[in-house]
């Protein structure tokens, strides 16, 4: 995930296996609700992530796709 943390826009680093796959990104909030979800239905290597919306704070972002669950953190400022 990178900037982070950030005040417009993320990127998140997708692993080489999950590449052309398709999947679902969640955002959750510090207290586990969801904020944003999408369907992707071809993974690319970097996943932009427009957070512009988002109010200032600490987010998970989760990546499921058929074969992989991969969470990382997100500072919004």
């Amino acid at each position: 995930m990178f900037p982070n943390p950030t005040d417009h826009q993320a990127f998140l680093e997708v692993p080489d296996t999950e590449i052309n796959k398709s999947a679902i990104l969640t955002i959750f909030d510090n207290l586990g609700r969801m904020v944003e979800r999408q369907k992707i239905s071809q993974v690319t290597a970097f996943i932009q992530l427009p957070v512009e919306e988002l109010p200032k704070g600490n987010y998970i972002v989760q990546l499921v796709s058929e074969t992989s669950n991969v969470s990382t953190s997100l500072i919004v400022h």
